[in-house]
């Protein structure tokens, strides 16, 4: 048993050393930069290969990537995929953010060209089929897939972004002249759910009201029902409770009115306070009469 992890473990590494060993490295010149990248030299590459672009973070470089991504690389080993690790400018890409520090964005380097260039280049010396071209990247690497989507969408297939959240955040440009802002729903929209979600909890809350009023009065399960007159206090009672249910119904209108239709900053943190008054009534309301006689 030994035998066989061991033989198991060497064969591993001397695959892993043999695509080490086979790694390629060229350029391209890109207005007046010559844009580098990595490949491994193709063993059974055939016409028509998928071309799949691998993309480092911030202040990373290709090399190291290859090196990280080792496994992924012996996955290939036997498939029609030539994987491409290029390298930012300067270790940073231009990518999706309006703004970012880097002298990439700074200088507004033109990546199309130097993806393009790429897909050109390997059309040319391993025939890959140019209609089956991808992206893969990671952080900034994921930000500059999100930036190939937008302006190259016909030479791209498909790109996936991971651990690229940021540049949401950082209000990038998804469509030309578009931000995400700007793409998502509208005002009108927004009303529109709030309604339809209103409606539906006319639906639920009656229920659910019930339901937690049954449990906390002991009278969910089978059995014979207690049976008692009530007395003056029980209706006062009862009545503190409809009380109780009409403010919350109040709370729970007016928080809606100044989250949904006001705009200003006061308004809003006037709904989030009516929607904890709308929690405290609605509990206060929904509690049976003998039970919130007992908690007074």
């Amino acid at each position: 048993m030994k035998k066989i992890i061991i033989i198991s473990i060497f064969s591993y590494l001397v695959s892993i050393a043999l695509i080490q060993a086979q790694v390629i490295s060229d350029s391209i010149l890109v207005d007046g930069n010559y844009r580098t990248f990595h490949h491994n030299k193709p063993g059974s590459l055939k016409k028509g290969a998928s071309l799949v672009f691998v993309l480092h973070g911030s202040g990373g470089n290709g090399i190291d990537l290859m090196d990280r991504t080792a496994n992924l690389r012996q996955k290939t080993v036997n498939e029609n995929v030539l994987l491409v690790y290029p390298n930012g400018y300067k270790k940073y890409w231009n990518e999706c953010r309006k703004v970012a520090s880097s002298l990439a964005n700074q200088e507004n380097i033109n990546e199309e060209a130097f993806f393009g260039g790429m897909i050109d280049y390997f059309a040319k010396k391993y025939k890959i089929d140019e209609k089956q071209v991808f992206a893969v990247g990671t952080s900034g690497g994921g930000h500059m897939c999100y930036k190939l989507a937008m302006t190259m969408s016909g030479r791209f297939s498909a790109v996936a972004a991971i651990i690229a959240g940021w540049a949401v955040a950082q209000n990038p440009v998804f469509l030309h002249g578009l931000t995400v802002r700007q793409a998502a729903a509208g005002h009108d929209t927004l009303v529109a759910v709030v309604v339809a979600v209103l409606a539906g909890a006319v639906l639920l809350f009656p229920a659910l009201a019930l339901l937690f009023r049954l449990t906390l009065g002991g009278r969910l399960g089978y059995g014979e029902e207690r049976s008692r007159e009530p007395s003056g206090g029980f209706r006062g009672q009862q009545a503190d409770g409809r009380l109780s249910v009409r403010l919350a119904l109040a709370f729970l209108v007016a928080g809606i009115g100044f989250l949904t239709i006001a705009h200003a900053a006061w308004a809003h943190a006037i709904g989030v306070a009516c929607f904890f008054g709308f929690i405290l009534a609605g509990y206060r309301g929904a509690l049976p009469a003998d039970v919130a006689g007992v908690e007074d």
